[in-house]
């Protein structure tokens, strides 16, 4: 496997951030019409697995950062309630945080896709939450009070284990598919 940057790895890492953003126009459109903030955390797991699975496919530094990059250029146009500077900038720090987590980890497949997973899920539920302090969003008033205090941040630790189900489900696809051609060719 070579070390660094190739152009395949670039290709296949902005796939998935592609791939991000075509699976949240169908959670948002729920969400929008429905309510229901359930989908969220049903979304949660699905970027936890994407994102641990481009980890274990791609293996350098900087995938989620580059993946979240694409996604949220992607998403410019989109018309938002979020102050966009703000949505970018909190999801890239959380990006280097789980590229750093899994880095770290690395040897450790199985130990770097659940803390990954986790800790994906976990800032982006947290990062949201914040926005939605920072920003006054509209619909933020129908939030009881309570979730905006110690319980808002408990509930916020909650949804670690569905970021660590869905890196672990990353973790189980990437281990079914290894040592495929296509893996193999993306990893040369």
């Amino acid at each position: 496997m070579k070390k660094g940057w190739t152009t395949t790895k670039l290709m296949v890492v902005g796939a998935f951030g592609v791939l991000r953003v075509f699976l949240w126009v169908p959670f948002s459109a729920i969400l929008a019409t429905t309510g229901n903030y359930f989908v969220l955390i049903i979304s949660l797991f699905f970027f936890s697995f994407i994102s641990v699975f481009s980890l274990l496919v791609i293996r350098q530094f900087g995938t989620m950062t580059i993946q979240t990059f694409v996604e949220y250029m992607l998403e410019l146009p989109v018309p938002s309630v979020i102050f966009k500077p703000l949505e970018i900038a909190l999801g890239l720090i959380r990006s280097l945080i789980v590229d750093a987590i899994f880095y770290f980890l690395r040897k450790k497949e199985r130990l770097a896709s659940l803390i990954s997973g986790g800790t994906n899920g976990y800032f982006l539920a947290l990062f949201a939450f914040l926005t939605y302090l920072l920003m006054d969003i509209p619909g933020a008033e129908n939030i009881p009070p309570i979730f905006f205090g110690p319980v808002g941040a408990i509930l916020t630790a909650a949804i670690f284990p569905v970021g660590m189900a869905g890196g672990y489900f990353g973790y189980l696809v990437y281990k079914k598919i290894e040592n495929t051609a296509v893996v193999k060719r993306i990893q040369q």
